[in-house]
């Protein structure tokens, strides 16, 4: 166990450093910076809370592709929005689904699609493992990458790595 007076040292440290970055990146929601700044330079010492932390972000990712998905398909955010909220809210999960619970997933929702919407849905469903893989064709030529900004999730910044645990 470190004395105190280097316990507080540390903490001192650390709050001078993360008060530097704060200035430098004028972060709109300084508390959501302060935790992303220390799962990205002390994880190791959350015991695993970064872990947990990062996860919402690729989750909000996969969804986000996924929107993508539908939009590409010339359907509506919208009844992308249906599907994410029934739990297919991944790429992955989709290739599980086929045109036959479309009725379940348009009831769990109390919505009824437009006819024309429904069948898009039952052609896209009918040969979904194609259409994703025709998708992800594109994703990587940057044909729908363009569109995105997968970046914008979560605000990037370069930080000052300063231990806290170092002696002065």
């Amino acid at each position: 166990m470190m004395p105190e007076n280097c316990s507080r040292k540390s903490v001192s440290r650390l709050f001078d450093c993360l008060s530097k970055e704060i200035e430098k990146q004028q972060p709109k929601n300084v508390i959501h910076f302060m935790v992303d700044f220390l799962c990205k330079n002390y994880g190791s010492h959350l015991r695993g809370f970064a872990h947990v932390w990062d996860v919402d972000l690729e989750l909000e990712k996969e969804k986000k592709l996924v929107i993508e998905f539908f939009k590409s398909q010339k359907l509506t955010t919208e009844i992308a929005k249906h599907f994410i909220s029934v739990g297919f809210d991944s790429m992955e999960s989709l290739l599980y689904l086929n045109a036959h619970v479309l009725d379940d997933i348009e009831k769990f929702n109390n919505v009824n699609w437009l006819p024309g919407h429904k069948i898009r849905l039952q052609q896209m469903f009918s040969n979904i493992q194609e259409n994703i893989k025709t998708f992800y064709a594109e994703y990587d030529k940057d044909d729908v990458k363009c569109g995105l900004d997968y970046s914008a999730l979560r605000q990037q910044a370069s930080y000052t790595i300063l231990s806290p645990f170092q002696q002065l």
